[in-house]
C-alpha cells in the first residue's frame, strides 16, 4: 500500500474516533469541570477507600456516565489529581466506557435480555479483578478546591464551563490524541473488508485476533452493541462479540497510557495484562459453549470501520467519496461546543489570561438581603452530585433528538429509499451504498425512538424491523460485490416487500 494512502487511511480512522466521540468529550468535559470544584477529596477517598467496595462503587458509577472511552479522559485526569484511590479509579478507566443507560435502552432492540445480561456482567468483571489485584498503591496528593465564592449564582456554571475547558485542552489533550492516533493505526493497519471473515464462530482464533483489534480501536458503547448483535447474525464467533464489547468499547490507547502515567509503569503493567488475560479467558468460554444461529455466513461490512477505508483498487483518487462517506453526516451540534471549549482551555494555557479569570470567578460578589435559589452558594458535594444530574438529563435530550420520533424517522426513510433505488437503478453503486446503509441506520432509530417513546415494542414491528435489516444488508452485500443488475434488482425488490411490510406493522398509510 502507498504510504500516502496509508496515511490517508490513519487519518480518516483517526478522525472518524474522534468524531464519533465528540457528543461523549462534551459531556466528559462538563463533568470534569463539575468534579474539579466539587469534589472533596477526603471525602472522594473515604468513599472509595475500601479495596473491595471501592472498585464495585466505581463499577456502578461507570456505568451511569453517559460517556465513552474518550470522553472519560477529561474526568479521569481529574479524579486522579482529586486523589481517587487507585482501585477505584482504574475499574472507573476501564469500565466507564463499555455501556451506558442508554446505550443499554438500545440493546434490548437488538440483543436478547439474558445475552445482553451476561454480556454486561462479564464485560465489568475484568475491570473489577483487576483492581482487586492491584498492588496498594500510594494515593497521590489531592489539589486544593476552589473557594467557595465560586460555587454561588451564575458562576458555578462558568466555572464548571471554564474548568472543564482547561481540562480538555490540558492534561487530557495529549491522552485523547493518543487513542484517535491508535484507532487510526489499527484501522489503517487491518485490510478493508478482512475482519468479518476472520472472526468466524469455526475459528478458534477468532478471539486472539480480536484481541489484537479491539483495545486501539475506539468503539462508542452504542455502536459495540450493534456490532455485537451483527456478529450474532453472521455467525460470528461469540468470543470475538465479548472482546469487542469489553475491550473494544472500554478501551484505546490513549487510555492505557493515561492509566500507565498515572499508576506508575510498576503498578498498572500487571493489572492492565491480567485484564486482558481475563477477557481472553472469558472469550475463549464465549467461544467454546455460546453459539447463536446466524442468518448468514459472515460477509457483512458491519465491521468495515474498523479497517482501513481504501480497497486494494482504491487510491488517492477516490478521496473525495471515501471522506464523505466515513465522515459524514458530522455532529455539527456537540462539535461546536467541543471546538469552543477546546479554543478556551487553549487560550487558559497563557497562565497570565488563566490567573485573572479564576481571580474573577473567585471574588465573592455583594451577598443579597435575601438570595434567591440560583444565588445561593452550594456544598461542592451537591454542585457534583446536580452535574451529574444534569449530565444525564442532557444526555437523555440528546438521545431523544438523534432517536426521533417514528413519524420523523419514516419521512426520512422516503427520502433516503428514493436515492437508494435511483442510485441502484443507475449503476451508481458507490451512491447506492451509501444510501443503503443510511437506510439501514433510519431503520435502527426507528426502533429506539419508538421504544423511547411508546415502551417495548410488539411483535410485529420487532420482526418487520429485523426483515429490513436482513433483506438491506443482503442488498448492501451483492452491491459492494458488484452482482448483476438482474440480482440487485430481485434483491431491491424484497427491500421493498420488507419496507412495505414495515410501514403496515407501523401503521402509517
Amino acid at each position: 500500500m502507498p504510504v500516502l494512502v496509508f496515511l490517508a487511511a490513519v487519518a480518516i480512522r483517526g478522525t472518524q474516533a474522534l468524531l464519533d466521540a465528540t457528543p461523549y468529550l462534551l459531556i466528559g468535559s462538563v463533568l470534569a469541570g463539575a468534579a474539579s470544584i466539587g469534589l472533596h477529596p477526603e471525602r472522594t477517598r473515604s468513599l472509595f477507600a475500601s479495596p473491595l467496595r471501592g472498585p464495585l462503587l466505581a463499577a456502578a458509577l461507570a456505568v451511569l456516565l453517559p460517556v465513552c472511552s474518550i470522553g472519560a479522559l477529561p474526568l479521569l485526569t481529574v479524579l486522579h489529581r482529586r486523589g481517587m484511590p487507585a482501585r477505584a479509579w482504574l475499574t472507573l478507566a476501564l469500565a466507564a466506557g463499555i455501556l451506558h443507560p442508554f446505550s443499554l435502552t438500545y440493546g434490548l432492540t437488538l440483543l436478547d435480555p439474558a445475552t445482553l445480561a451476561l454480556f454486561a456482567l462479564t464485560a465489568l468483571a475484568p475491570a473489577v479483578a483487576a483492581a482487586v489485584l492491584l498492588p496498594a498503591t500510594p494515593t497521590p496528593a489531592a489539589q486544593p478546591l476552589p473557594p467557595p465564592s465560586i460555587l454561588a449564582g451564575g458562576r458555578r456554571v462558568a466555572a464548571i464551563a471554564w474548568f472543564g475547558a482547561c481540562e480538555l485542552a490540558g492534561p487530557a489533550l495529549p491522552w485523547i490524541a493518543l487513542a484517535a492516533l491508535g484507532a487510526g493505526l489499527i484501522g489503517a493497519i487491518v485490510p478493508h473488508g478482512s475482519l468479518d471473515m476472520t472472526i468466524l464462530a469455526d475459528d478458534p482464533a477468532a478471539p486472539l485476533r480480536m484481541l489484537g483489534i479491539a483495545p486501539p480501536a475506539h468503539v462508542t458503547p452504542e455502536r459495540a452493541m450493534m456490532l455485537t448483535s451483527q456478529i450474532f447474525k453472521h455467525t460470528c464467533s461469540a468470543g470475538a462479540a465479548y472482546l469487542l464489547f469489553a475491550l473494544g468499547a472500554g478501551a484505546n490507547l490513549g487510555l492505557i497510557g493515561l492509566t500507565i502515567a498515572a499508576l506508575g509503569r510498576r503498578h498498572a503493567v500487571r493489572p492492565l495484562l491480567a485484564t486482558a488475560a481475563l477477557a481472553l479467558l472469558i472469550a475463549a468460554g464465549f467461544h467454546a459453549f455460546v453459539h447463536l444461529p446466524g442468518i448468514d455466513y459472515g460477509d457483512t461490512h458491519a465491521f468495515d470501520r474498523m479497517a482501513n477505508p481504501f480497497s486494494s483498487t482504491s487510491d488517492l483518487r477516490s478521496l473525495r467519496f471515501i471522506i464523505a462517506k466515513e465522515l459524514e453526516p458530522l455532529p455539527i451540534g456537540p462539535l461546536t461546543v467541543t471546538a469552543a471549549l477546546l479554543a478556551i482551555g487553549l487560550t487558559a494555557r497563557h497562565q497570565p489570561i488563566r490567573r485573572r479569570v479564576e481571580a474573577a470567578l473567585s471574588t465573592a460578589p455583594p451577598a443579597p438581603a435575601s438570595p434567591g435559589l440560583w444565588s445561593r452558594a452550594l456544598p461542592p458535594r451537591a454542585v457534583a452530585l446536580v452535574t451529574l444530574a444534569l449530565a444525564l438529563v442532557a444526555a437523555t435530550a440528546l438521545v431523544f433528538v438523534y432517536f426521533p420520533a417514528p413519524d420523523e424517522t419514516f419521512d426520512d426513510m422516503r427520502i433516503v429509499r428514493a436515492d437508494a433505488l435511483a442510485a441502484l437503478y443507475s449503476q451508481s453503486n458507490p451512491t447506492a451504498l451509501q444510501s443503503l446503509q443510511t437506510w439501514e441506520t433510519l431503520n435502527r432509530k426507528l426502533v429506539v425512538g419508538t421504544l423511547l417513546r411508546h415502551g417495548p415494542l410488539p411483535e410485529s414491528q420487532r420482526l418487520a424491523s429485523r426483515a429490513l435489516s436482513d433483506s438491506l444488508d443482503k442488498l448492501r452485500q451483492a452491491v459492494a460485490a458488484g452482482a448483476p443488475l438482474d440480482q440487485t434488482r430481485r434483491l431491491a425488490l424484497a427491500v421493498e416487500d420488507s419496507y412495505a411490510q414495515l410501514r403496515r406493522a407501523y401503521q402509517r398509510p
